[in-house]
């Protein structure tokens, strides 16, 4: 569990992933007149125990239904994503009243998404010496890891930082954006490089520079996969579309 002991503490909050997260896990809760109320409760839940931190800070980012500029860059950005639930859409206007009622502050900006609000602060944070906590499970976000920077699960309430991502992917913050654009990303509807379908680097780009610095030495790598996962982009890449374009959608 973070330090609450610790002298000026940040605390952001993916608001919209949150709500998803408990409006999922939590089912057949009700109010007296049927109204849904388990996203509701799951997410207020949490931010009450943020609170109970005693966090020096403490902010909910939430997405807007606008377009976005990564829409711009790759209009099938997020095109696979099903609507709102109607049983969660109906509950977004009262966690907004909640929120309001606790003082905690809500951002969210036209063509931006929360990711963009909390890496922003988080930035921000971390310059002028506070303790920086992204609570999410987006893994979008550990490209932002530093020494004071960390993300933080509200589920297992533990904090995930250097050492967790070179535990868990064996790379370094610095390399997350390399790698989450050769494998892709699903959820988004952004496709990566078809032969790089694990997370796991390959074995030549295990070093602290970014992997497009280790490109001249893809013949390194070990086996044709490997190899062909190390290629600078090429026309291979051009045709799976544009790879600096996806490239800009991880940043």
């Amino acid at each position: 569990m973070p330090s609450a002991s610790v002298p000026g503490t940040l605390y952001l909050v993916d608001a919209h992933s949150l709500i998803f997260q408990v409006f999922y896990a939590i089912r057949g809760m009700t109010s007296p007149s049927g109204i849904p109320t388990n996203a509701l409760f799951g997410f207020i839940r949490d931010m009450l125990f943020l609170r109970s931190l005693d966090p020096t800070y403490l902010i909910a980012a939430f997405d807007r239904s606008e377009p976005t500029f990564r829409s711009e860059i790759y209009a099938p950005y997020k095109a696979n994503r099903p609507p709102i639930p109607d049983d969660l859409q109906m509950q977004l206007p009262l966690i907004h009243q909640a929120l309001e009622a606790l003082a905690i502050p809500v951002l969210s900006a036209v063509g931006y998404e929360a990711d963009d609000i909390m890496a922003t602060l988080g930035t921000e944070g971390e310059k002028r010496g506070l303790e920086v906590y992204l609570c999410t499970a987006d893994k979008d976000f550990r490209q932002l890891i530093t020494d004071r920077v960390r993300l933080y699960s509200l589920r297992s309430r533990e904090e995930f930082g250097k050492a967790e991502l070179l535990a868990d992917w064996g790379i370094a913050p610095e390399q997350v954006v390399d790698l989450q654009t050769l494998v892709g990303d699903n959820v988004d509807n952004v496709p990566g490089v078809r032969a790089s379908a694990s997370r796991r680097p390959p074995s030549c780009c295990k070093s602290s520079a970014p992997w497009r610095q280790s490109w001249p030495t893809s013949t390194r790598c070990r086996g044709p996969r490997s190899r062909r996962a190390c290629e600078p982009p090429s026309r291979r890449y051009r045709r799976r579309g544009n790879w600096y374009a996806w490239h800009a959608m991880c940043r």
